[in-house]
């Protein structure tokens, strides 16, 4: 058995309740800081990690996000919108080689 985790959960967790989030100190740290941030403190405990396109991942911190994965698997959680699908797949299976 394989387990993942989505990025996002390592983010402020905002809702529509507490809109600033419940962990506002991590609001302003990039995609592969939380990635990093990930690692470190799960280590083996998670196999890959989830991505949104273009939230959290796209063409502008791919290689930031790809050295600081070190080797982890990575999945598509979803794209924004569909034309952005195609491109999100290209992205991150070509570029990363899930």
């Amino acid at each position: 058995m394989k387990t993942s985790l989505g990025i996002w959960a390592f983010g402020a967790m905002s809702t529509r309740f507490v809109p600033a989030g419940y962990q506002p100190q991590w609001a302003a740290e990039s995609t592969a800081g939380k990635v990093g941030r990930a690692i470190e403190g799960l280590g083996d405990l998670i196999d890959g990690y989830e991505f949104h396109y273009p939230q959290e991942l796209d063409a502008s911190n791919l290689d930031a996000v790809r050295s600081a994965l070190g080797g982890h698997e990575t999945a598509l959680a979803a794209a924004q919108q569909e034309k952005d699908a195609v491109r999100a797949y290209e992205l991150v299976y070509a570029a990363l080689g899930a």
